[in-house]
């Protein structure tokens, strides 16, 4: 999506619920990207949101910390919209020096690990059935920006990284959203927020008008945590879709 894009879907006002009660309190589980999202709260219904997050947070330590609080967090809120948006640290692994590489070029390996935790969180909510549960999908990020952010001296080394990671965050999210859908659930697409094309001519005689498509992590900070625009629109769709699971 465009810059222009963002901006226009922003303006738009937010969609209120015919009906204002608000029957089920939203929680929101994540690593750092939450602390962005909770920094542009402006509606009322934002500031419904409950926030938990932790810097490197992996989905293991999100499962033990629910596994240690979910009771008494049910019992301060009443019943739960729990979002869990993690992933991000259990694909790429950072360094002593904080810059980050990716954990594994064994795909299968990396994606049926967090699963796994994702089916462990599951089984601990069957145990609150009038609780809902909502897995967020993972943004597509970049290595090499981090990296570049980082001053790492060679940042062509995490090129073929990049494109391994898409593809891991392609699959993975491609499951996330069928566990939604077993579960009652679904998730905005954040990484269509980054998505562009631009056009090139291409042929011999350049006169064939054709697109490119690429992904504008200039939207970033430093390829992975979310600029001023892209925080309050990926704030607004999680707030959309909390208004429709969480309101009558």
């Amino acid at each position: 999506m465009s810059v222009n894009k963002l901006f226009k879907y922003i303006r738009r006002p937010l969609k209120h619920p015919l009906f204002k009660t608000l029957y089920l309190k939203p929680v929101i589980l994540a690593d750092s990207k939450g602390s962005y999202l909770q920094s542009e709260i402006v509606t009322q219904y934002e500031r419904e949101i409950k926030w938990y997050f932790k810097k490197g947070a992996s989905i293991k330590e999100a499962r033990i910390f629910l596994q240690q609080n979910i009771q008494s967090i049910i019992q301060e809120f009443g019943d739960l919209s729990l979002y869990v948006w993690l992933g991000t640290c259990n694909l790429t692994s950072k360094s002593i020096k904080g810059r980050i590489a990716i954990t594994t070029f064994n795909r299968n390996q990396v994606i049926e690990s967090i699963l796994q935790e994702v089916e462990l969180i599951i089984e601990l909510f069957n145990k609150y059935p009038k609780s809902k549960l909502t897995f967020l999908e993972t943004p597509l990020y970049s290595i090499v920006e981090w990296n570049r952010n980082k001053r790492h001296p060679d940042i062509t080394e995490f090129y073929e990284q990049d494109i391994e990671l898409e593809e891991q965050l392609v699959q993975l999210n491609k499951q996330i959203k069928l566990i939604n859908n077993r579960v009652g659930s679904y998730s905005p697409k954040f990484s269509s927020d980054l998505a562009c094309n631009t056009k090139y001519k291409k042929g011999l005689c350049h006169n064939k008008l054709t697109k490119r498509h690429h992904h504008n992590f200039n939207l970033y900070k430093d390829g992975i945590h979310p600029k001023k625009l892209l925080a309050v629109t990926w704030l607004k769709k999680i707030t959309e879709q909390i208004l429709k699971d969480c309101w009558h």
